[in-house]
């Protein structure tokens, strides 16, 4: 986890280890005032690392202003349905 610049903004990887399956990645750098996140697979973020919120209609690179709120953002996997009834 680091925090960047005056906004605080944190990366914090959470990746599930699933078998024979990809791990989610997630990656970022600094692009002027922005906080540009590349990751596979679904984006989450959170205000104090514990509730997590699914990013909507997004895909990478996530682009967010850098702001005087901390933020974490976590890639993870999502479950798939197996309810073929």
């Amino acid at each position: 986890m680091k925090s960047i610049g005056k906004g605080m903004l944190s990366v914090l990887v959470l990746s599930g280890v699933m078998t024979m399956a990809e791990t989610p990645s997630i990656d970022y750098k600094v692009e002027g005032n922005e906080f540009v996140i590349n990751y596979t697979e679904t984006l989450y973020q959170s205000k104090d690392a514990v509730t997590w919120v699914k990013v909507e209609n997004t895909v990478s690179p996530y682009r967010v202003k850098m702001e005087q709120e901390n933020l974490y953002f976590c890639a993870k996997k999502e479950p798939v349905n197996k309810n073929f009834t």
